[in-house]
């Protein structure tokens, strides 16, 4: 097998196992709650939508941090790892404080704008069940964002397979408890979606913890929190490249609240029926994602050794599988737009609804993951501020724009206007593939 074929396979595989798994307890878990009704559905879709904005946030924070981990890595320079975990401790405490201000002061507001129209008894009723769900789903953001910290150097390291079977594990143990805690099974009593948040938390914190068990049993780990002593040369040069990303990923995940806000303007149902379709059209892209992460990993290690060449060769490369792997992937995503709807417990009308959208989303799926893929391409060499005006301002100038418009001024139906939004994405495609011709991308940045 071809090197690099064979790095990319070893890296990524684990990775796409693991995410994979998450995926599918994501699924999971949504079909328990589902089981409830649409009210549950829509609640628990809109309480892991805001909280969606922290998870992309403290990624995004930390993800200037993990190029250059990468490259240290790359380097050997373990030394430079161990300053780049610190800093990364230092922006997630920092997110993490930010978005509890944000939450406290606007989450009134943020509720009421996926329920702007419809009934106001189902509106209350929705509130209510937020409410219900938020507390441990909040909190188990704390292991979350420590998990991330571990999880990420390591991954960085090459070795994804060890964090892969922990994520197993702990997927099984939320499963598990969400059979337990919902509906009340081995003597537990029903607790509907407050036990499905509850059953978050504590896999989260079990995760938490056996990752940092694994971390410390790592030799380049030892010492890692024993003294801080950070470098204020590289954290500049790290805030310098994580103020892009944290900005577009705050812009990206806070622009799905916004952009299911804008769908339920046309029905309060569109909640549910974009909520179920999210969990089906996110389990194929974060494969793509963990393609791109594993993409990342093994362009940054060659970034770091200042193989330039060899990374651009590996790019192109890169982007041929995506589109080989988006083709083969689509296949599936449009045979379960007929199954998954018949699991829950729905109006037959919204059934129809979800499978026109999942549809959807199969036929312009190789558009997204060449969006995704082409996303951290560039960013193995630092290109954040790039990254930033791809991404971020595209999703606010155009798409929400464009959706809005659609929504509000014709007559198209829901699967109509998701259809010409995910097409917009073409135009971030084709930016993104100029700016990895001109190999601009191509940087080795710890050598600065």
């Amino acid at each position: 097998m071809n090197e690099f074929y064979k790095k990319l396979f070893l890296i990524a595989l684990p990775i796409v196992i693991r995410t994979t798994i998450s995926s599918f307890s994501g699924f999971i878990d949504n079909l328990m709650v589902g089981q409830l009704g649409t009210n549950s559905i829509s609640a628990v879709s809109i309480i892991n939508q805001i909280l969606f904005v922290f998870i992309c946030s403290v990624t995004g924070a930390t993800a200037g941090a993990s190029i250059f981990s990468t490259q240290y890595f790359g380097a050997k320079d373990y030394k430079g790892v161990k300053n780049v975990f610190q800093i990364k401790f230092i922006l997630s405490i920092f997110v993490f404080l930010i978005f509890s201000v944000f939450l406290f002061v606007f989450y009134d507001k943020l509720i009421y704008l996926f329920m702007s129209k419809g009934d106001e008894y189902i509106k209350n009723d929705i509130t209510c069940l937020c409410n219900e769900y938020l507390f441990f789903s909040f909190i188990s953001l704390i292991p979350f964002a420590i998990n991330n910290i571990f999880s990420s150097t390591i991954s960085e390291s090459g070795n994804t397979l060890k964090p892969m079977i922990i994520c197993l594990s702990c997927t099984i143990l939320n499963t598990f408890l969400n059979y337990c805690f919902i509906d009340g099974h081995l003597g537990f009593s029903s607790m509907g979606i407050y036990g499905a948040s509850l059953a978050t938390f504590i896999s989260r914190f079990t995760e938490m913890v056996l990752m940092i068990i694994l971390a410390f049993k790592t030799e380049f780990f030892k010492g890692f929190l024993n003294k801080i002593n950070i470098e204020l040369s590289l954290l500049k040069n790290i805030i310098l490249k994580s103020i892009p990303l944290f900005i577009d990923d705050f812009l990206f995940s806070f622009s799905f609240v916004v952009g299911i806000s804008i769908y339920s303007l046309q029905n309060i149902d569109n909640i549910t029926i974009m909520s179920i379709t999210s969990i089906v059209s996110l389990f194929f892209v974060n494969l793509m994602v963990s393609f791109g992460i594993a993409s990342e990993i093994v362009l940054g290690h060659e970034l770091g050794q200042n193989n330039l060449e060899k990374a651009n060769n590996y790019a192109f490369k890169i982007i041929y599988l995506t589109i080989f792997l988006s083709i083969f992937l689509s296949f599936f995503m449009y045979l379960l737009s007929f199954l998954v709807p018949k699991f829950y417990n729905i109006d037959e009308i919204l059934k129809i609804n979800i499978t026109k959208c999942i549809k959807v989303f199969s036929f312009t799926f190789i558009i997204t993951s060449l969006s995704v893929v082409i996303f951290f391409i560039l960013r193995s060499g630092g290109n954040t501020l790039i990254l930033s005006l791809i991404d971020g301002v595209f999703i606010w100038l155009i798409e929400l724009p464009l959706q809005y418009i659609l929504i509000r001024f014709t007559t198209l139906e829901l699967s109509g206007i998701y259809f010409i939004i995910l097409l917009s994405a073409i135009l971030k495609v084709f930016i993104g593939l100029i700016f990895i011709k001109r190999r601009i991308w191509l940087n080795n940045l710890i050598s600065k």
